[in-house]
């Protein structure tokens, strides 16, 4: 039989009827015997249901005292005493189940950022310019939505934005004025990879631009070397 299972009130009452992971209410005063048949008896500080963690306070000294407890080497759990109305926790529930449920919405933020068709370059990009100031943004289709009040479509230029249609009357006003500032957004991003384009392209100019007067000097340097060999042929 699990802890769990065997939680019961002390005096003989049916056990207490909670879901799974509310057994060990926070406050309750809980005596656990351990599979070494020692008896620890405190209140309930914190539990853990997926590590099966029991932290209780023992108040059976000068100073308080902190029991960690695995449930997997406890055989009995019985409630001595249930929390008062207004018992106040000082520690959260599970700080596991927190951490879980961060990393579920971590998850399904960065599915939510990768398009599930294939985008042109320059869209991906455009999202991730928008997503450095709005964190609400995610892919349908090979539309972009932010806020959920505004699309931007392919070619993603600031005429390709617009609100999302059929939105309540109350969001309207808000679908406009988010539309107007994700227009800001990409024109700043397209003109700024529009003048890292033309710096590019320049140095690139410059570059062959170079190499060619390197060649004509060489070109020219040959034509004088051929020429002073015809002047030494017709002196002798």
């Amino acid at each position: 039989m699990t802890a769990a299972a065997a939680v019961e009130s002390a005096s003989g009452a049916p056990p207490m009827q909670h879901a799974q992971q509310d057994v060990f209410p926070l406050g309750a005063v809980v005596e656990c015997q351990t599979m070494r048949r020692e008896t620890v008896c405190g209140e309930v500080l914190c539990y853990d249901h997926a590590t099966r963690l029991l932290v209780l306070r023992l108040n059976n000294g000068p100073k308080a005292e902190m029991r960690f407890l695995n449930l997997a080497l406890v055989d009995h759990v019985a409630v001595v005493k249930n929390p008062p109305p207004d018992h106040t926790p000082l520690f959260p529930y599970s700080t596991a189940a927190q951490g879980q449920e961060r990393l579920r919405i971590a998850e399904q933020k960065k599915c939510s950022s990768m398009p599930s068709v294939d985008v042109s370059t320059a869209g991906q990009h455009v999202f991730i310019a928008i997503r450095k100031t709005l964190e609400d943004i995610l892919w349908d289709g090979e539309n972009i939505v932010v806020l959920s009040r505004v699309a931007v479509r392919p070619p993603y230029t600031c005429d390709d934005v617009e609100p999302l249609p059929n939105l309540p009357s109350t969001i309207q006003p808000q679908a406009v004025s988010t539309a107007t500032h994700v227009k800001k957004i990409i024109d700043k991003h397209l003109r700024q990879t529009g003048a890292s384009t033309v710096a590019t392209t320049q140095s690139v100019d410059r570059q062959d631009h170079s190499g060619g007067s390197s060649t004509d000097g060489d070109g020219n340097g040959n034509s004088q070397d051929e020429s002073n060999q015809q002047n030494e042929h017709d002196h002798h």
